[in-house]
């Protein structure tokens, strides 16, 4: 059986006022409450032999810092049916509901310091309040490595009512700030909280400063088809413990950054949105999170679990979800939350693999495979209702001796999707609480130690209060920046080859296929990269300052593109470019004549100063990867790429090319007599036969010039390396037309450019 606590006597203080704690009477210690596998009593306040035998706690433990919220209780009768599992429609934070704007989150929250000997302290109260006035919830709380004090975040917001359920209650947040809180004097300081900006999730760095995720650029999700993300863009911020000097080492990402943990490495992890530039694809996007590290200053950003492949085969029949809620072991290995979006409360089972991993970040092509993954803590993650006692699992944190605090809703149901007719009637509903698991893998719920779990409350994101090298043996992670800073501050990407691995695993299988970039990369199938690839082109996409719905932006990709230009690649593949600093930018290696053979679709940016070296083009299972420093282009300087370039529009740069010159080659449109408009929407919506993804039309593939029927029309050719008798499932050349170029090369490099920077018009609906 499970151990548990008693009920303990709660003490609450005002947000910034000095704190007595009274010892509460007739109490019972932790010590006595929490036992090891072999069932054996711990003191967690005195340094005993005993103690230090034991394989999850160590002596220097005071407890657990950790965030609750109110949960939603009692019996609701609905159409006259009677629920008592209403608790399943409470809304804890994950990864659709992160607590910004719009984000109801269920609350008012505090965050509550269980002490060693038991008592239970409320170190920040945010109190119940009438409708319609402000409260707050607690979230993110973070140990110092001394074990002393405790960063967090304070959402602040109207209380009201859930949009989907209108008898449960809580806040949509307005604006969040940081908080400390000095565990030995009680004294509390805050950044302040501005109307709008949300600065979240702190994570304390060795140098004294302070990693956190904000939206302080203000920076609006892209549109992307069929969805329109609201908003804005959480990145990385890195400021003085104060809140001063702050500045964002991320601008790379535009989609969102969630919860950075320090690796006792001293790189950081964090989860990351892979809303790329074709992300849809029939998937359910707010699922598509994955494993992001990054040196302490932004710098070297890499994807190390969950980017590319989604699905682990026999043995382990395991979807990767949202990879989210990060935690580090004391070995190193590193855990984290795999649990379906939204309606879950951010359970689900925690999934463990070695870190870090040297040359596979996320193993063998193709990624199939994570090396030395294995499930942690047990949880149920698909996205439907369960009743069998294992429940859902989050928020893992190390412990001493390889053991991990979490937070667990063992029975009960927390699933819910917007209709209370759906939750079983006879069932307690979701209820989190605080555990310890011993033995990782774990190998039975049984062996769960029982921290606290109040029917009152929901308690989760647990932290052990303890000195950080009690845990992981070092007083705290070495300072790690980029390696060798150019000292004039230039930012240089390099790489060693052209050797790439972008291919999908299952090959070409026509436009009829909605996943022909998801696996891995995105390139052409049919033709021979290796020998067409001259150059590598940029484009820097231009964010919106406003929420703009992908029905009202006229082009294919998240953004506007702007074309920065192309690097040429020596003899060997290698090349060297210097790109502007701190600016997002996406790259392709191309043709002869600028049209896409291969290209990433993730963003990336390099900090002042950073030089990155790349042996190729997710080169990730290459044993013996070539070296930079024996190419050809180690030789020379780095070719520049301007910091700004063309935004190619159809109005002013496209159609007038194809309706003076192109009719015939368009028999089905009658250019001639068309409107700028009719033209565009006939050639972005024309959709005979099946065309899915990046197939945007029947004549648009936005991400290959090269795959476009509207690109062959002009250029006289089919250029996809197929012919039209080749396969019975793609797109033919066709005979309506004839095979003639209507364009010359100088205008044909000006439509393949716009094809694909998203085949962009612009209009007055944003």
């Amino acid at each position: 059986m499970k151990k548990t606590f008693c009920l303990l006597a709660i003490i609450a203080f005002p947000a910034m006022a000095e704190v007595t704690v009274t010892e509460p009477t007739k109490l019972t210690s932790i010590e006595s409450q929490i036992s090891a596998q072999e069932s054996k009593s711990l003191d967690l306040k005195a340094r005993s032999s005993a103690l230090e035998a034991e394989e999850h706690l160590a002596a220097a433990i005071d407890g657990f810092v950790y965030a609750r919220v109110k949960r939603t209780t009692g019996n609701f009768v609905v159409k006259g049916k009677t629920y008592h599992s209403i608790s399943a429609t409470d809304r804890l934070i994950d990864v659709t509901f992160q607590g910004t704007t719009g984000d109801f989150l269920t609350g008012p929250g505090d965050l509550v310091w269980r002490k060693g000997d038991g008592t239970e302290v409320i170190l920040h109260h945010c109190p119940e309040v009438a409708l319609g006035e402000n409260t707050c919830i607690v979230i993110d709380p973070r140990v110092s490595f001394d074990g002393k004090q405790v960063a967090y975040t304070v959402l602040e917001g109207r209380y009201g009512t859930n949009p989907d359920v209108k008898m449960q209650h809580g806040i949509d947040a307005q604006k969040s700030s940081l908080h400390f809180v000095n565990l030995e004097t009680m004294e509390k300081t805050q950044w302040a909280a501005v109307q709008g900006v949300f600065d979240m999730a702190p994570q304390w760095l060795p140098d004294g400063t302070l990693m956190f995720t904000s939206n302080r650029d203000h920076i609006k999700a892209g549109s992307i088809s069929g969805f329109s993300p609201e908003g804005e863009v959480l990145q990385l911020w890195v400021a003085d413990r104060n809140g001063s000097h702050a500045r964002n080492v991320s601008p790379d990402i535009l989609a969102d950054a969630l919860h950075p943990i320090l690796h006792p490495s001293g790189k950081v992890l964090f989860s990351s949105w892979k809303r790329d530039l074709e992300s849809v694809q029939n998937k359910t996007l707010d699922n598509l999170w994955y494993i992001a590290e990054t040196r302490q200053d932004g710098s070297e950003h890499n994807a190390i679990w969950g980017a590319h492949a989604r699905f682990l085969p026999n043995p382990d029949n395991i979807t990767i979800k949202a990879l989210h809620f990060t935690g580090v072991r004391s070995n190193g290995d590193v855990c984290t939350t795999n649990y379906y979006r939204q309606n879950n409360k951010g359970g689900g089972n925690i999934q463990c693999f070695t870190y870090p991993t040297p040359n596979h970040p996320e193993g063998k092509f193709p990624f199939k495979a994570k090396e030395g993954r294995y499930l942690g803590l047990w949880g149920h993650s698909g996205d439907q209702f369960k009743t069998d006692g294992l429940g859902r699992t989050r928020d893992p944190m190390g412990m001493p001796k390889g053991g991990l605090v979490f937070s667990a809703s063992p029975k009960g149901v927390c699933h819910f999707f917007h209709k209370i007719a759906q939750l079983p009637l006879n069932d307690s509903g979701c209820d989190f609480g605080i555990y310890v698991q011993g033995t990782v893998p774990e190998k039975s719920l049984e062996s769960r130690i029982l921290i606290v779990n109040s029917p009152d409350w929901h308690e989760f994101q647990p932290q052990p209060v303890m000195p950080y090298e009690d845990i992981y043996g070092i007083k705290k992670p070495p300072v790690v920046k980029m390696d060798h800073p150019n000292p004039d501050g230039k930012c240089i990407l390099r790489s060693a080859s052209k050797r790439m691995q972008v291919d999908n695993e299952q090959g070409y299988r026509g436009p009829g296929n909605a996943n022909p970039c998801y696996e891995q990369g995105c390139s052409m199938a049919c033709v021979d990269k290796q020998a067409l690839m001259t150059s590598i082109k940029f484009w820097r996409p231009v964010p919106f300052n406003s929420r703009v719905l992908h029905q009202d932006f006229d082009g294919f990709g998240p953004f506007r593109m702007e074309v920065l230009g192309t690097v040429p690649l020596r003899s060997d593949g290698s090349f060297t470019a210097e790109v502007p600093c701190d600016t997002p930018f996406y790259m392709a290696g191309v043709d002869s004549e600028g049209r896409t053979l291969a290209r990433d679709k993730i963003a990336m940016s390099l900090r002042p100063g950073e030089t990155r070296t790349c042996s190729g083009c997710h080169n990730h299972d290459d044993d013996n990867p070539p070296q930079f420093k024996d190419s050809e282009a180690a030789k020379v300087a780095p070719t520049p790429v301007p910091a700004s370039g063309t935004l190619l529009n159809w109005t002013t740069d496209v159609w007038p090319l194809l309706r003076d010159n192109c009719d015939e080659s368009f028999p089905e449109f009658n250019l001639s007599a068309s409107t700028e408009e009719k033209a565009f929407n006939n050639f972005t919506h024309y959709a005979k036969g099946a065309a899915k993804p990046p197939w945007r039309s029947y004549f648009i593939n936005w991400l290959f010039a090269r795959e476009s029927l509207l690109y062959w029309r002009s250029a006289g050719e089919r250029l996809d390396g197929r012919t039209d008798a080749s396969r019975t499932d793609d797109i033919d050349y066709g005979t309506v037309a004839p095979k003639q170029a209507c364009l010359n090369a100088a205008q044909l490099k000006i439509l393949a450019d716009w094809i694909e920077s998203g085949a962009y018009r612009k209009n007055n609906k944003w």
